[in-house]
């Protein structure tokens, strides 16, 4: 009987590439594909290139020893590893089925240590005291998150379910992607400054009930540094949305004044209506004497209102002395006014006779002259009519004009002149100014044709920048007073021409004369308790950072063990 010699590998037949590396480059490529989906936006080339190489490693290395690849086919490690593949599956396909049912039931755990999205005793009555209110407007808040976001989405997604919950169906919310709709990063732009609502940020909207949907031109945007200020920030601005008020602007009715109810071109039925279905004010349009007398029809500074302002809007003639009385009494109290001014054919207009002429001087340092301003710098039209574009800095022209060709339209307007030294408390902020090349003339008949060259400056003509409208508060008894041009309340700036922004000039002055926007600032304001724990500070790292984090822990260290294990069993194997 023969003994079987052993053979002797032949050098010249072994591979160029060992059939070990070719496992290496494999697990390699799949790993590097691996890091790919869970640390890159986009899988990319660099994702199937790596996964496509790991393929074709594994073909090979399985065509290049058939033999090996058979035996790991039937041998035991594939019986049990094909159990653990199956039990793991199973697991996975029960953990995906477990996180359906309580998606769709809505259920929700917050996990975090100081509990980022849960709401805190103090904003949860507030929440619940806002749905119980009947005066409360239904208000939608909108979170604006894309696929990239989807995960922050979801953890925002527990507070704001527990406040819809809270607010007894008051609040509602839903999620828009801007690159699915980036119509609507417009359309829910900042108010003040026109920016346009980004991804990452929420949107507090109430709901129009004409429409049934959210109100964009009411809605505010939830700026909050971190998750943890977001259920404060955001309840600050639902209280700012839902909380009305109540406030009141009366018109006095006189002579060559704006009819606020009217809707050509020349009315100021557009305000009106912005007032009242808005920002729900009252607003009417009052016969002067209902505030004068002892008993008068109409109560000013009325204690029950939450603020409240008197318009006069133009008037060729002087007050009547029972109605200046009553309207300097009211000044005096603390009251508020917006006046604007208008010319007159015969005798001296409203804001520039006597009587009020001489009290906005005596008392507040400012006197509207009698005369026409002429900017040929700023003219449109003809020589009495111009387009301001430059104004003051004060909080009713901040962000006004936001657009480069946005201005103010002014005809026949009068002059300003502010004192050098004005009473104690009193302060004077120009709104409108001209050019530097402007002046004004007096005695112009407007009742006959006028020669264009007759209003040509002249050596008596001081030249120089003219102030056209004020906005004056006196700190001693709260009063706030804007002076300014009929031009701002007529429909047509509203209507006609978008880039004139007289309208919102009107209804801004109205506002802070009032103080509409301090009754919102000085709502409750709640403010996140801050942190002492010196060992609970929140740890702040950037995107690369985390990716770089989640890359060695879930992938890199995991998958290497793993790895290494699998290159020590198959080195193992290789000896026997």
């Amino acid at each position: 009987m023969s003994t079987p010699q052993p053979t002797t590998p032949n050098p010249e037949q072994e591979p160029i590439i060992p059939p070990s590396v070719l496992l290496i480059i494999a697990a390699v490529s799949f790993l590097l594909a691996v890091g790919v989906l869970f640390t890159q936006t986009d899988f990319g080339v660099v994702g199937f290139g790596a996964l496509g190489v790991g393929i074709i490693s594994l073909v090979v290395w399985a065509a290049m020893n058939p033999d090996d690849f058979m035996n790991l086919l039937r041998g035991r490690a594939v019986s049990f590893g094909g159990t653990a593949i199956l039990v793991s599956v199973l697991v996975i396909i029960a953990s995906i089925v477990l996180y359906a049912v309580i998606d769709s039931a809505g259920l929700f755990v917050d996990l975090t240590a100081r509990e980022e999205y849960s709401l805190n005793d103090e904003v949860g009555d507030i929440i619940t005291a806002i749905g119980s209110d009947p005066a409360s407007p239904q208000v939608r808040l909108i979170g604006f998150y894309d696929v990239n976001q989807a995960a922050e989405r979801d953890r925002v997604e527990v507070l704001l379910d527990e406040i819809a919950t809270l607010s007894n169906g008051k609040v509602s919310y839903e999620f828009i992607d801007l690159n699915r709709a980036p119509q609507v990063a417009e359309l829910y732009a900042d108010p003040d400054t026109g920016t346009p609502v980004t991804s990452g940020q929420i949107v507090v909207a109430p709901i129009d009930p004409a429409t049934g949907e959210p109100d964009p031109e009411q809605s505010q945007i939830v700026s909050a540094a971190n998750s943890f200020s977001l259920q404060y920030e955001l309840t600050n601005v639902l209280i700012s949305v839902t909380a009305g008020g109540d406030f009141r602007a009366y018109f006095l009715a006189l002579p060559d004044t704006v009819d606020m109810e009217a809707t050509d071109n020349s009315g100021g039925s557009t305000l009106t209506d912005i007032l009242t279905e808005n920002f729900n004010w009252q607003v009417e349009s009052i016969n002067p004497l209902a505030i004068t007398g002892d008993e008068p029809q109409v109560v000013l500074n009325d204690p029950v209102a939450n603020g409240e302002v008197v318009v006069i809007t133009g008037g060729s003639q002087p007050l009547p002395d029972d109605v200046f009385t009553s309207l300097t009494t009211y000044l005096e109290n603390g009251g508020d006014l917006v006046l604007l001014g208008f010319i007159s054919l015969d005798g001296q207009p409203l804001i520039a006779a006597d009587n009020l002429s001489n009290y906005l001087y005596e008392h507040y340092g400012v006197r509207v002259n009698d005369d026409l301003v002429i900017d040929r710098v700023n003219s449109i039209q003809d020589y009495f009519t111009m387009l301001i574009t430059e104004f003051g800095a004060h909080p009713i022209t901040t962000g006004l004009g936001v657009n480069a060709d946005s201005g103010v339209a002014l005809n026949l307007v009068h002059s300003i002149d502010i004192a050098d030294t004005l009473p104690p408390g009193v302060t004077v902020t120009p709104l409108l100014t001209t050019s530097d090349q402007a002046y004004s003339r007096t005695g112009i008949d407007l009742t006959q044709e006028i020669d264009p060259q007759s209003l040509l400056p002249t050596a008596n003509d001081e030249v120089g920048q003219k102030v056209l409208a004020v906005a004056i508060e006196d700190s001693n008894t709260g009063t706030r007073i804007v002076l300014g041009s009929r031009d701002w309340a007529y429909n047509a700036y509203w209507d006609l021409y978008p880039s004139v922004v007289n309208g919102e000039l009107l209804r801004r002055s109205m506002f802070w004369a009032a103080s509409y926007e301090d009754f919102f600032s000085a709502l409750v304001n709640i403010t996140p308790q801050q942190n002492v724990d010196e060992f609970n500070v929140p740890l702040v790292i950037t995107n690369e950072d985390a990716r770089l984090l989640g890359f060695v822990s879930l992938l890199l260290l995991p998958f290497g063990v793993l790895g290494a294990g699998i290159l020590q069993w198959w080195l193992r194997r290789s000896r026997r």
